[in-house]
């Protein structure tokens, strides 16, 4: 497995009020310590923090800053005390430390202390695995801290409010002893049969907090916009609770908490705001009215409490209401309820107790976070979430690697020759078995003699099966830029000579206009508007009077993802579509005029035609995209990190394309056959 760089790529905050910037070569961060582990990132979660911050001018210690509080990753170094982790595994990380931007997710390369890691079980997809640390953390403090539920009936899981009281008051942070230690009678603590209300229920916060809650026993009242998540919260039974109320209006909702539990609300937590939180808080006075009317037993809880996650009501807690922050610092500053926590959610992840959020947007690379950001800015992301895909980084580096102006951007060993004879018998079976088109052969056909010359010829596929078909007289000649790929002189027919050469610089003189037919197939990533004049220019010169270029080649603008399972997601292989579309941003300029193309090198047009790929020959197209992403990915690892194997990244990504491909994606494509005669 690669190592990690010393640099990396990152997004910055610069200042206030501006969206992050890619940066290159930043500096990859340090393990500082025993407990902490190197991760490369692959998926980021995007939290609302995420925008707000930079939006209002909050929660940012320096300029610039790294933002993200959550991915999963890789996990690449580990220091010599951590035995839980090893190099290779997937892991959930989740960054609440804003303060140490080594720990932030908007980066290639990010630190984690490991009791805030989270082994990825493989029944969990990386995006939904991306989406729910923070919000499980925030859930689980809230409830098992601040209301101090206990989870030890939940899959083993910890009393987090015994574990904190036994901690020394002194090893946490200042701001966070109050709520730790004096907000709440150990007493009074939250248990079955209670209720609780939150407020902002399709929140993924919320979700996680609603199911924890129903699964320790608690009774759950949602408050949410029932117009557009009442039926999903209702359809789903693990996010479905015992009282959905409309939080339209605000003073209705409170009326209808107050009318339907009276004094039995005990517990409120708050997702959304200051607004939201006074209205939960109104909601819960019932509780003082009833306690204060009617006798009660002597062990009667006679305090509420109201948690807020975004914000705190400006009303003062009166009546036995009593606020609470949630004490977030918790998990990062203390390894006993980090460990507790990370540890509680594998299992639940492993035994798959709770319903993972859904994930509405993915964005690809790191110039995605801020595609991503606003979306959720214009309120397109509610009732899920928003992830951004950075094993698409790699894609997208793949993207520029084809459009780069490299010579060749895939390999030449036997793996690639393999390629290229697989994808000769998919192109020959496409063309119902010809090597020449109907044309060409037709006007050749009654010639002794014919000279062929095959430019890119790779592997020489083509011109040995040609040497079979046509007269023994003729002589066929192949070139490339490389002869690695080639056989043997003594393993060739005897008609059959290979040539060093560059396309596009000009022939020997012995082989110009020395040619019957021109071929050129698999040729167009090497293309652009600037240089595909001058090639064909040159093929030209090696043609007779009356001979023939046949170019047949893949059209990079009929790409489009299919599958035969109406609604499969298929993240992977739209990537690959978005590449094949986009690696050659001036394709169309040039392509769609291909007969000015032949005119103005000197060629009439005699056949332009399109061949469209069959079912049954998908299978065979799908391994040839497999077999040149791994070229192109042995060629970016070279590249890019100083060695031999593939980056894992992009080996996850082409192994997701595998599985995709087996659930029955495809990508659907044309080719074209241009056919070019010179005056005779």
């Amino acid at each position: 497995m690669n190592g990690p760089r010393a640099s990396q790529t990152v997004l910055l905050l610069h200042a206030p009020k501006q969206p992050y910037q890619v940066s290159e070569d930043y500096a990859t961060p340090r393990i500082d310590n025993g407990s902490e582990l190197l991760v490369r990132t692959q998926v980021i979660g995007l939290n609302p923090i995420d925008w707000k911050a930079p939006d209002f001018g909050f929660g940012i210690p320096v300029l610039p800053y790294i933002a993200g509080r959550e991915l999963v990753g890789q996990v690449v170094r580990t220091s010599g005390s951590t035995t839980r982790f090893q190099e290779g595994d997937q892991v959930i990380v989740i960054s609440t430390d804003y303060r140490d931007p080594r720990k932030a997710a908007f980066q290639e390369y990010v630190v984690a202390s490991d009791f805030n890691v989270v082994r990825l079980p493989p029944t969990v997809n990386p995006h939904a695995g991306a989406s729910l640390g923070v919000a499980f953390v925030a859930a689980a403090l809230s409830l098992g801290v601040c209301m101090g539920l206990s989870f030890q009936n939940i899959a083993d899981g910890p009393d987090l409010l015994k574990l904190v009281r036994k901690l020394d008051r002194n090893l946490l942070s200042e701001d966070i002893q109050s709520d730790c230690f004096d907000a709440l009678d150990i007493t009074q603590r939250a248990g079955p049969g209670d209720w609780i209300a939150i407020w902002g229920g399709s929140s993924t916060t919320a979700s996680i907090a609603s199911q924890l809650a129903r699964l320790a026993g608690l009774h759950v009242l949602l408050i949410a916009n029932q117009a557009k998540h009442g039926m999903r919260l209702a359809k789903d039974s693990a996010l479905r609770p015992d009282l959905l109320v409309d939080s339209h209006d605000q003073e209705r909702a409170v009326d209808i908490i107050q009318g339907s539990l009276g004094g039995k609300l005990r517990f409120g937590l708050d997702t959304q705001g200051r607004d939201s939180a006074e209205a939960l808080g109104r909601s819960m006075r019932a509780r003082e009215a009833v306690i204060g009317s009617i006798p009660t037993p002597p062990r009667t809880p006679t305090t509420t409490h109201l948690v807020g996650l975004a914000a705190l009501p400006n009303v003062p807690a009166a009546g036995g209401l009593i606020y609470h922050r949630v004490p977030i610092k918790l998990f990062h500053e203390v390894p006993q309820v980090g460990s507790a926590i990370t540890l509680w959610l594998e299992t639940l992840l492993e035994k798959s107790l709770i319903a993972l959020p859904d994930v509405l947007a993915v964005e690809e690379g790191f110039s995605g976070v801020n595609r991503g950001l606003d979306r959720m800015r214009r309120g397109e992301i509610s009732g899920g979430r928003a992830v951004v895909d950075c094993l698409g980084a790699y894609i997208i580096a793949m993207a520029e690697t084809l459009s780069s102006p490299s010579p060749y951007i895939f390999g030449r060993d036997h793996k690639s020759s393999i390629r290229l004879n697989y994808q000769h018998t998919l192109i020959k079976t496409l063309c119902n078995g010809q090597l020449l088109h109907p044309a060409v052969h037709q006007n050749i056909a009654s010639c002794s003699s014919i000279r062929v010359a095959d430019v890119a010829t790779g592997t020489a596929l083509w011109l040995i099966e040609l040497s079979d078909l046509l007269p023994k007289h003729s002589q066929l000649h192949g070139f490339d830029i490389s002869s690695d790929q080639y056989p043997l002189k003594e393993w060739l027919p005897k008609n059959v000579s290979l040539h060093e050469h560059d396309a596009f610089k000009p022939f020997a003189p012995e082989f110009l206009g020395s040619f019957d037919v021109v071929n050129l197939r698999f040729f167009i990533t090497l293309l652009n508007e600037e240089n595909i004049r001058p090639l064909l220019g040159n093929l030209k010169t090696l043609l007779k009077p009356g001979g023939f270029l046949q170019w047949l080649d893949f059209d990079p603008r009929s790409a489009r993802a299919i599958t035969i399972r109406p609604g499969l997601h298929m993240p992977r292989t739209e990537s690959v579509v978005s590449i094949m579309r986009e690696a050659q941003p001036d394709v169309d300029s040039w392509l769609r005029h291909h007969s000015d193309l032949f005119e103005a090198a000197g060629l009439h047009p005699i056949a332009d035609e399109r061949v469209k790929l069959r079912n049954h020959l998908r299978p065979i197209w799908n391994h040839c995209h497999i077999m040149g992403m791994e070229e192109l990915s042995r060629h970016m690892s070279r590249n890019t990190e100083g060695g031999s194997d593939m980056p894992s990244p992009l080996l996850q990504q082409i192994k997701d394309l595998e599985a995709e491909f087996a659930q029955g994606t495809s990508i659907d494509a044309e080719w074209f056959m241009m056919i070019g005669q010179t005056q005779q």
